[in-house]
């Protein structure tokens, strides 16, 4: 976890095409950490709001949303 708020939004686009990312990185969005001592939780929930509206995560998410749409 500490990887991944130390990446930037390019790392968020390379873990997109799991399912679990594709879908995580949504629901933590706006998010904060269940347990107020967490501070990798908090650092997480920061590392979403900053990436999920770079234009090229949200460009990665809307191609693979109409992907899913067109194969299920």
């Amino acid at each position: 976890m500490s990887d991944v708020v130390a990446a930037g939004p390019e790392y968020a686009v390379t873990r997109m095409a799991d399912r679990r990312w594709f879908h995580g990185l949504d629901k933590a969005y706006g998010g904060h950490a269940a347990s107020p001592d967490g501070e990798l939780g908090e650092a997480f929930a920061a590392w979403t709001a900053e990436v999920r509206c770079h234009p090229a995560v949200v460009a990665h998410l809307a191609e693979l949303r109409a992907l899913i749409r067109q194969f299920g």
